[in-house]
């Protein structure tokens, strides 16, 4: 646990039981701006008018209600709290990694992770959209994905905390989607190719997450499609808009 999160839960023992709550959305959930160390400080700051407020009485149901709130904010911490940085190479599991291209059949293609390309899609921008590239993420697999002949690609894209993680992907056309099960880490050579208007939500659901941004307009063609070993941390924590991409 860290140590903003060790002050928030000291400094909130003299919380009443609206304060609490409220103090728990924001450092759990990530409600607006807040991440977890912002979030501390407004638990430590709360705690402490509480603290020094004259003739301040107990309040027995706030006390149970933060005694449950550490308990759920203690498993959470695990995970959502402790996730490690990203260190530069680290999901790279090529062999030239160091190289912003890989090379298939004597073209080269630009590394990118989903959301630098998902991106480059949102503020359309033409020569980036055009490009050649190679990419990794989950094969998501639906009913409605598999009778058009396609899955999708995601990854989850962390800003600040995972409280604000957002998994992100494109559909990719592929005539064998059987190949690839749901669940399996692949990388994709290809381009984009503009998608049909109106294209049916394949409501992809993500254990733990509440929505899935998926690109409406672009899709993968791919030239290459590789199964390749879970990667050491799975989530996009570092963007770039130009290459070399953080990939």
């Amino acid at each position: 646990m860290s140590w903003s999160i060790r002050l928030a839960l000291l400094a909130g023992a003299s919380i009443t039981a609206p304060r609490v709550y409220v103090a728990f959305i924001l450092l759990n959930l990530g409600i607006f701006w807040f991440c977890p160390s912002a979030a501390a400080i407004m638990f430590i700051i709360t705690g402490g008018i509480a603290v020094l407020r004259p003739n301040r009485r107990a309040n027995l149901s706030g006390i149970v209600i933060f005694l449950v709130f550490i308990g759920v904010a203690a498993m959470g911490t695990g995970t959502a709290l402790q996730s490690p940085p990203l260190q530069p190479g680290i999901m790279i599991d090529e062999s030239d990694q160091d190289s912003s291209r890989l090379t298939l059949n004597g073209i080269e293609y630009i590394k990118i992770n989903l959301a630098e390309i998902y991106q480059h899609c949102l503020n359309g921008e033409a020569d980036k959209i055009a490009g050649r590239y190679v990419l990794r993420g989950i094969v998501k697999r639906t009913p409605a994905l598999d009778s058009s002949g396609q899955f999708a690609i995601i990854r989850t894209a962390v800003v600040c905390c995972l409280a604000h993680a957002a998994p992100v992907g494109f559909r990719v056309h592929h005539n064998e989607a059987d190949e690839f099960s749901d669940g399996q880490w692949v990388r994709v050579y290809g381009t984009l190719k503009t998608l049909q208007p109106d294209l049916p939500n394949p409501e992809l659901h993500i254990r733990g997450l509440f929505f899935t941004r998926l690109n409406k307009s672009y899709g993968i063609i791919p030239v290459k499609i590789a199964k390749i070993p879970d990667p050491a941390v799975p989530y996009i924590f570092d963007f770039k808009s130009a290459e070399p991409y953080a990939y």
